[in-house]
C-alpha cells in the first residue's frame, strides 16, 4: 500500500456514505493529507493492525445490519477470538449514518465504535450519528468540519508515538457547519470538456447581486458555504478521445450481473382493490441456483419522460444522442489517480448515461447544490442555491428540497438560468440504484418475486413524478407478455389492467420449465412465479401492499454469467437495459411477432445471499412468520420448502402464520397456496387480519395478542424461530410493543428481562426482521 496519513473506510448501501467518504478524500487531499480509500470489505488491500489512524463511514441496514459491503469485515472484526489489545495501537474516529424512523438507529456505526474500543483502540474524536429521517447533513457538516484538527493531531502523535482518546461516549460534536468559505460572485464556469457551456441571462443594473434571492437580512457575503469542488469529469462529445488517457482502474463492482427472461405473470388483486399486486415468473440462466431466503437486485432504466425533461431543462437536446466520452478531469499535485466510477465506464451518449447509468431522481445533496450555483446566470438563482446548501439555509433545505421530495431536474426547472455542462450534470447526479426482491417460491430453473404496483411513488412530496422505477418497469414488461400469451395487441397499461383475469397466468408461449407445475402447491394455472416488491412502496399496516419485499439486499452475489463482475460487465448491463427499453417503449404489439426471443422481456440483475433472512435448517424446529401485505411473499417459499421435507418424509415442526390484507376478498394474496399448504399439514394455523372488512379494523398484531399463551409457549419453551416481513415504520414498531407486551405478561418479565430475552433471540438466530420504510 502506497503511503499514507490515514486509512478512509466506508460501508454504504445506497451509496450515501460512498459519497461522505469521498468528499472526505477530496477534503484531505485539499488540506494536504495523503488518504487510503477503501470499502470496508476491500480488507484484503489494507491491515488495520498496521495502520495508525483510521477514520469510518457507515450506514446501517436492515435490522441493525451491515451493508453488503461491510458485512464480511464485520464478521472478521467481530470474531470472540480476537485478543482485546488487537487494535491498542490504532486510533479512530466513525460517522455512522441512519434513520429514526427505523429501530435500532445507526446501529452499525455505534457496533463499529464499540468494537474497535473494545479491541484496544483509541477514538480521537467524538463518533457522529446522523439521522436521515431530519436531514444527513445537520449532523455530517459540523462532524466534518471538526474532524480535521483532531485528525491532524492524531496523525501527528501516531507518528511520535503518543496516545490519546476522547470522551467515551459516542457524541454528535456541537460544532460549526461544515468547512465554510464565503461566497463570492460567481463567475462564468467555462471548460473545453464539453459543447454544452452555461449561458448567461440579461444582466441586470436593478438587482442587488448580494440580496436577489434571499431572506431578509441576508447577504450572499455572509453565507456559511460548504467547500467548493472541482467537478470530476471531462465530457468530450462527437468525438471519441480521452484527453486524460485511461484510467488507472475503474472501481470495483462486486455484483455479479446476470440476463434472465420474464417469461409469465399474474394479477393477485381485484380490479377494485386499493393496490395492485403482481406475481411474475423470471427464467434463470441454467449455471444460476439460489437458496430460499436469497434476494436478487434488478437494474431497471428510468422514465424516458423524466429522462428527456432533464435533457430540455438543459437544452441539450442537440448533444444527448451524440457520441461522448467522459474521462477523469486532471487534478494537478494528486497523490494517486482515482478509480473510475463504474457506473459511468463506457457509457456512450449522453441519452444512455441519464437512462441507465444515472439517478435522474437523486435527492441533491448540499454540495450538489453548491456546485451547481456557479452556472446560475441570474443571480436570484444563483443566491438561492447558495442559501439551500449554507448552514443559515439548513431549515429550507429540510423544507423546500429534502421534505418537498425535489430531484437535481425540478431544482434545474425551479432555477431555468442554471445551465450545467454535461460534466457537471453527470457530477452531480448520483449513480442508479437497484431494486432488491426477496425469493417467493422454493428453488427451481425460474424464480418468484411479488409486487404492489406504485402509481404514485412520491404521494406525500411536492414532487409529484409518477410511478414507482422498477414496480412500473416490470408492469410494462407483463403488458408484452400478456399480448404474445393472448395474441392480443393491448396498447397501454391501462388496457391491460381492464383485460387481464385475476389468478390467471399468463405466459409467453414455449416457455414452460422443466419443473412444470412444482411451485404452485394450489394452482394448476401456475408453473412458476416469482413475488417481487419496489421499495417506493408504501401503506399502514396490515394492508395488502404495505411496502416492498425488497430488504435492502445487492452486492455479494455468488453467479454471473460472464464471469467478470467488474465495470466490463455492468457497461454490458447497461447496454442491455438500453435495448429493452428502446423495445419496451415501442408498440407492445411488435413485440408478439416473435415468442422465440423477445429483447423487451430481458430482466438484468444479480443474486446475493441473505442476511440471515433464510428457513432454519432444522425442519423440526417450529417458525412463526408475520407478513402482512407483500410482506407474506417470502413465507410462501418457506412453507413449500417444508411441504417438499414433509412430502420426501422428514419431521416437520409447526408452522404458524399471521398475514394481513384490506379486503379478504379483494386483496389476500396467495389464499389459494395457503388453503392447499394447511391441507397438507405443511401450515399448521393461518390468521389471516382484514384491516377495512367491517367496523373492526384488525391487524396481524391483533390476531398476535390474542394467540399471547401460545407465543410464548412455542418462544420460550419450544425454541420457535420468528420471521418478521413488513413495514418498520408501522407493522415493525406496533409488532414490537406486542411482543414486549406478551413477555411481561405471560413470563412475568420486568423491562430488562424482556430486553435480555429480545436479544438472546436475535443472536442466536431466532427472531429474524425484513423490514423496509
Amino acid at each position: 500500500m502506497a503511503e499514507h496519513d490515514f486509512l478512509l473506510l466506508f460501508g454504504s448501501q445506497t451509496g450515501q456514505a460512498e459519497s461522505i467518504a469521498q468528499d472526505l478524500e477530496k477534503d484531505a487531499e485539499a488540506k494536504g493529507l495523503k488518504c487510503q480509500l477503501y470499502c470496508l470489505d476491500q480488507f484484503k488491500r489494507f491491515d488495520l493492525q498496521k495502520e495508525k489512524v483510521v477514520v469510518i463511514v457507515s450506514s446501517t441496514t436492515g435490522e441493525g445490519d451491515p451493508p453488503d459491503n461491510a458485512a464480511r469485515f464485520w464478521r472478521r472484526l467481530k470474531k470472540k477470538t480476537l485478543p482485546l489489545d488487537y487494535l491498542a495501537h490504532l486510533k479512530y474516529t466513525v460517522l455512522g449514518l441512519g434513520d429514526t424512523n427505523y429501530a435500532n438507529f445507526c446501529q452499525m456505526g455505534k457496533n463499529f465504535d464499540k468494537r474497535m474500543s473494545e479491541l484496544g483502540a483509541q477514538r480521537f474524536y467524538p463518533a457522529g450519528f446522523a439521522d436521515d429521517g431530519t436531514g444527513l447533513e445537520v449532523v455530517v457538516e459540523p462532524w466534518r468540519a471538526g474532524l480535521w484538527d483532531a485528525l491532524e493531531k492524531a496523525i501527528k502523535e501516531s507518528k511520535e508515538g503518543q496516545s490519546t482518546n476522547t470522551n467515551d461516549t459516542a457524541a454528535v460534536p456541537d460544532t460549526k457547519p461544515a468547512d465554510t468559505t464565503t461566497a463570492t460572485t460567481a463567475t462564468t464556469a467555462t471548460t473545453a470538456t464539453t459543447t454544452a457551456t452555461a449561458t448567461t441571462a440579461a444582466e441586470s443594473t436593478t438587482v442587488d447581486a448580494q440580496t436577489a434571492g434571499l431572506p431578509a437580512g441576508v447577504t450572499r457575503g455572509g453565507l456559511r458555504l460548504p467547500r467548493l469542488h472541482e467537478p470530476q469529469y471531462e465530457v468530450h462529445i462527437g468525438r471519441e478521445v480521452l484527453v486524460n488517457g485511461t484510467p488507472a482502474a475503474v472501481a470495483d463492482d462486486t455484483r455479479k450481473w446476470m440476463v434472465g427472461r420474464l417469461v409469465a405473470y399474474r394479477c393477485l388483486t381485484a380490479k377494485n382493490a386499493v393496490k395492485r399486486a403482481l406475481q411474475v415468473s423470471i427464467k434463470l440462466p441454467q449455471h444460476i441456483h439460489y437458496s430460499t431466503g436469497d434476494a436478487f437486485g434488478v437494474a431497471c432504466p428510468n422514465v424516458e419522460e423524466e429522462v428527456s425533461a432533464l435533457i430540455e431543462a438543459q437544452n441539450l437536446q442537440n448533444i444527448a444522442d451524440e457520441p461522448m466520452t467522459i474521462a477523469l478531469a486532471p487534478r494537478p499535485g494528486a497523490r494517486k489517480k482515482p478509480a473510475f466510477p463504474a457506473h459511468l465506464w463506457g457509457v456512450p451518449t449522453l441519452r444512455h448515461a441519464l437512462r441507465s447509468a444515472c439517478s435522474v431522481r437523486t435527492l441533491p445533496k448540499k454540495a450538489a447544490l453548491r456546485l451547481m450555483a456557479q452556472y446560475a446566470a441570474d443571480p436570484a438563482h444563483e443566491n438561492h442555491l447558495l442559501f439551500l446548501c449554507s448552514s443559515q439555509g439548513a431549515k429550507a433545505y429540510g423544507s423546500e428540497v429534502r421534505d418537498a421530495g425535489l430531484s437535481v431536474t425540478d431544482i434545474l426547472l425551479a432555477h431555468p438560468s442554471c445551465r450545467l455542462p454535461v460534466h457537471v450534470l453527470l457530477d452531480v447526479l448520483m449513480p442508479s440504484q437497484p431494486r432488491y426482491y426477496s425469493v417467493c417460491t422454493r428453488p427451481n430453473d425460474c424464480v418468484d418475486f411479488t409486487f404492489n404496483v406504485v402509481d404514485n411513488a412520491f404521494p406525500d412530496t411536492v414532487a409529484k413524478r409518477g410511478p414507482g422505477l422498477c414496480t412500473s418497469y416490470l408492469e410494462s414488461l407483463c403488458l408484452h407478455v400478456f399480448n404474445a400469451a393472448t395474441k392480443q395487441n393491448v396498447a397501454s397499461v391501462q388496457e391491460l389492467r381492464a383485460r387481464e383475469e385475476r389468478n390467471m397466468w399468463y405466459r409467453v408461449p414455449d416457455s414452460t420449465s422443466d419443473d412444470d407445475g412444482g411451485d404452485s402447491v394450489a394452482s394448476g394455472k401456475a408453473v412458476v412465479a416469482l413475488t417481487v416488491t419496489d421499495d417506493d412502496d408504501d401503506g399502514d399496516a396490515g394492508d395488502a401492499g404495505d411496502g416492498s419485499n425488497n430488504a435492502e439486499k445487492s452486492d455479494n452475489s455468488r453467479n454471473h454469467d460472464d464471469g467478470t463482475g467488474n465495470g466490463d460487465a455492468l457497461l454490458a448491463v447497461r447496454r442491455r437495459i438500453e435495448t429493452h427499453a428502446a423495445h419496451a417503449s415501442s408498440s407492445p404489439s411488435s413485440s408478439t411477432s416473435s415468442s422465440s426471443h423477445m429483447p423487451a422481456l430481458d430482466v438484468h440483475m444479480f443474486l446475493r445471499p441473505p442476511l440471515g433472512f433464510s428457513l432454519v435448517d432444522d425442519a423440526s424446529q417450529p417458525i412463526i412468520m408475520i407478513g402482512p401485505g407483500t410482506g407474506v411473499a417470502p413465507f410462501l417459499a418457506f412453507l413449500q420448502s417444508r411441504q417438499q421435507q414433509r412430502d420426501e418424509g422428514g419431521r416437520v415442526g409447526e408452522s404458524w402464520l399471521f398475514v394481513g390484507c384490506r379486503h379478504k376478498t379483494r386483496d389476500l394474496l396467495f389464499e389459494d397456496e395457503w388453503t392447499a399448504l394447511q391441507a397438507s399439514g405443511a401450515l399448521t394455523k393461518l390468521f389471516v387480519a382484514s384491516s377495512r372488512d367491517g367496523d373492526a379494523h384488525t391487524y396481524v398484531q391483533d390476531h398476535l395478542k390474542e394467540q399471547a399463551e401460545a407465543f410464548f409457549r412455542l418462544m420460550m419453551h419450544e425454541g420457535a424461530v420468528l420471521y418478521v416481513c413488513g413495514n418498520a415504520m408501522t407493522m415493525g414498531r406496533q409488532l414490537d410493543l406486542v411482543i414486549d407486551s406478551i413477555l411481561k405478561q405471560e413470563g412475568e418479565l420486568t423491562a430488562d428481562e424482556v430486553k435480555a430475552v429480545r436479544t438472546e433471540w436475535k443472536d442466536t438466530g431466532r427472531f429474524r426482521r425484513e423490514l423496509w420504510a
